[in-house]
């Protein structure tokens, strides 16, 4: 994979820097260091790990009932413990 496939990363920072908590923000962005970190150690492309890294908790703080909608209205097949804490979707 390529960057040219990828969103900029400043605007991936500007998304979840109004979608997240500062404390979640900040998180992501040390995920997004670490992932890009790993990924050049291991010879692989760095950018891709770090769009992972950034978005990986976007949905963290969405209302868990919105999550349970949003999964149902995209056809997912819940399981029991997704449906008992939402949370896992994110």
């Amino acid at each position: 994979m390529t960057d040219r496939y990828l969103p900029p990363e400043e605007t991936l920072k500007r998304y979840i820097g109004r979608e997240l908590s500062p404390r979640r923000c900040q998180h992501s962005m040390g995920v997004a260091d670490l992932a890009g970190q790993m990924a050049g150690k291991m010879g692989l492309d760095p950018a891709p790990a770090r769009v992972a890294g950034l978005l990986h908790d976007h949905m963290r703080e969405t209302e868990p009932a919105e999550l349970l909608r949003i999964a149902r209205s995209l056809g997912f097949a819940l399981h029991m413990m997704e449906i008992r804490y939402p949370v896992l979707l994110h």
